[in-house]
């Protein structure tokens, strides 16, 4: 019976495990299952290793990016720095050799051309303002007072230049003529820097002097004014100055006695003229201004005469000696 049985028991083809009556084995869906979760193991595992491999490239690949950038970007910022060390160094260099060449531009030639615009920019002006002047002297200069115009300051230079021109044409007629009459054994040595000295300080010196001093006294008299104002009352005199100036020098030429004429009586319009300007521009009592302006011409007579005696008087000396002896 047992035999029977032990003979009668069955196994799994598949696997070989010992069967009771009816089972079926299932060790093919159990190997199925197992063959598919390998797959899907494998499967998972693959798209990991597919997913680690495509993120590893991407962040290979964003941070070649990253460091491409921030290389050409530092490449960027060192190439601009180098470029503009190498612009800032011998460009400079170069540039400043050719500043330095006679066909570049300096410091000082700018200066000098801007000096030479606002001169003849300046004399422009001061021409334009000569005729209006004469035309209407009072109301003229308070209009180009109250402009802060310095047609005034360029008018009184005017004047000591030609002036001067003038002094130096004559001091050569008369060293010329003196040679010429002597047969050339008479030289006499001007003393042009003397006379050049004189010139200016009789004409411009003075003049200036007597504008701060008219703003000086005109302020102690209680009056307002500035020293742009009254440069420009004296420059509107100073084309009167200058006017009887050259006609008496043309006048000499012909008749001596026609220019001690016109000297005589054309000398005292300048004072009156200058007086008129004086009074329409400055604020003050008009009972106070003949005192200022008479204070202010009698310092100014005193002033010149004293730097008319310091300066000649060694010449005065020498002469009288000739003379004498």
């Amino acid at each position: 019976m047992g035999q029977e049985e032990k003979t009668m028991a069955k196994y799994c083809t598949k696997c070989g495990r010992k069967l009771e009556d009816g089972e079926v084995c299932n060790c093919t869906s159990q190997s199925a299952g197992s063959t598919q979760n390998a797959e899907q193991q494998a499967g998972a595992g693959q798209q990991q290793y597919q997913q680690g491999q495509s993120g590893a490239t991407q962040q290979q690949y964003q941070q070649g990016q990253t460091g491409a950038v921030q290389q050409q970007y530092q490449q960027g910022q060192t190439g601009t720095a180098q470029q503009q060390y190498q612009q800032g160094q011998p460009g400079s260099q170069q540039q400043y050799y050719q500043q330095g060449q006679p066909g570049g531009t300096t410091k000082e030639s700018e200066w000098i051309n801007r000096q030479k615009d606002v001169i003849i920019s300046g004399t422009k002006n001061m021409f334009s303002e000569i005729i209006p002047i004469l035309k209407a002297p009072v109301s003229r200069v308070r209009e180009i007072s109250a402009a802060g115009s310095s047609a005034g300051l360029q008018l009184i230079i005017a004047k000591a230049v030609i002036f001067l021109v003038v002094m130096l044409i004559a001091m050569l007629v008369i060293s010329s003529r003196i040679r010429e009459i002597s047969y050339g054994f008479v030289t006499i040595d001007m003393p042009y820097f003397q006379l050049i000295l004189l010139t200016l300080l009789l004409t411009a010196g003075v003049d200036l002097l007597e504008a701060v001093l008219l703003k000086s006294i005109t302020g102690a008299f209680k009056g307002t004014t500035n020293v742009n104002t009254m440069f420009n009352v004296i420059g509107g005199r100073c084309i009167y100055d200058t006017i009887v100036f050259l006609l008496v020098i043309i006048l000499g030429i012909i008749s001596w006695n026609a220019a001690f004429v016109v000297l005589i009586f054309a000398t005292p319009i300048s004072v009156y003229i200058q007086f008129s300007a004086y009074q329409g521009c400055v604020r003050m009592n008009e009972n106070r201004r003949p005192y200022a302006y008479f204070l202010t011409k009698l310092c100014m007579s005193v002033i010149s005469f004293l730097v008319v005696y310091l300066i000649i008087r060694n010449y005065i000396s020498t002469i009288m000696n000739y003379i004498l002896y």
